[in-house]
């Protein structure tokens, strides 16, 4: 369940900062290079924040920490 609410909040916040980017890059370059950094980022949230939940569940952090 930990694993579950960690990767959702991850992937809310990279939504965020991908919603965020996208609106940036909208005003200053143009809409299409926009959409595509957007759904680029977008869909590579969700591989990347599982990557991140395994590598805090699994302890790899702590490990190599001690």
């Amino acid at each position: 369940m930990k694993a579950l609410i960690l990767y959702v909040g991850l992937v809310i916040v990279g939504a965020v900062l991908a919603a965020l980017l996208g609106i940036y890059l909208e005003k200053a370059i143009s809409s299409t290079v926009s959409l595509i950094v957007f759904l680029s980022l977008f869909f590579a949230n969700f591989a990347i924040s599982w990557v991140i939940v395994i590598y805090i569940m699994d302890g790899t952090l702590r490990k190599s920490q001690a």
